[in-house]
């Protein structure tokens, strides 16, 4: 069997399908004004970014600016939406957003399953996306699935933290005086380590995205320095668990 080219945990053709649910969103095309008000322009902000953003002195510039903003912000969704397609793909797990899970996603709202409906996980991009009430609904949430299936561990996870890759961890989740072995938060590789059953799962997809990328591409739009990589992998350890 040919050694996989990105990761080790899914297929090639996987991976890659993951991937280009990102890239696409990277398009060349600027949105008229009609497609940027489609998702809403505050034309308070407008003037008051004119008036005292020298990037952003003249409509055109402005609009040049809100059009870069909503993409990243489509991009920024769908970055997240990539961990949870891509961990689905991992054998023995399920996306329970693909269509084919329909029942059990209206039952337990939550993103990933394993097959053998032992381990359930609502997964994030980032660790600061919910407030405390969003928080408190999350737990109760993963409470009940714990409480439908005796045999489950259910799981808050997210791929982001604001601590070192020496701070990952897998740990009870204590909340409003409450504490249920059962109901844990997991992050950084320890969220992907969960999934795969490797510690290094996290570290291997973030290096096989610029070889997936340019693959997608057909060639390399960009190309890293060398001063670059290194910071951007001071980056990664700092920024990722």
């Amino acid at each position: 069997m040919a050694k996989n080219k990105y990761v080790d945990f899914v297929p090639d053709e996987d991976f890659l399908e993951c991937v280009k649910t990102v890239c696409d969103k990277y398009s060349d095309d600027s949105k008229d004004w009609k497609g940027l008000k489609e998702n809403g322009l505050d034309v308070f902000k407008l003037m008051f970014d004119m008036k005292n953003n020298k990037k952003t002195n003249t409509l055109k510039k402005w609009k040049k600016a809100e059009d870069t903003r909503q993409k990243d912000k489509t991009v920024t969704n769908d970055i997240g939406n990539f961990h949870q397609i891509l961990l689905g793909k991992v054998e023995g797990w399920d996306n329970l957003d693909d269509g084919k899970h329909k029942e059990i996603k209206k039952e337990v709202k939550v993103d990933l399953m394993n097959t053998s409906r032992t381990k359930f996980i609502e997964i994030k991009n980032k660790s600061n996306t919910k407030t405390g009430t969003d928080l408190n609904r999350q737990y109760k949430k993963l409470k009940n699935i714990t409480e439908n299936y005796p045999k489950a561990t259910a799981y808050f996870g997210f791929v982001l933290s604001k601590d070192s890759m020496d701070n990952a961890k897998n740990e009870v989740w204590e909340t409003t005086g409450e504490k249920n072995e059962k109901v844990r938060k997991v992050w950084g590789s320890k969220l992907y380590e969960l999934v795969t059953d490797k510690e290094n799962a996290l570290e291997q997809t973030w290096k096989a995205l610029p070889k997936a990328i340019d693959h997608l591409l057909k060639s390399e739009k960009s190309v890293i320095s060398k001063e670059d990589k290194k910071e951007i992998e001071k980056l990664f350890k700092e920024g990722l668990g």
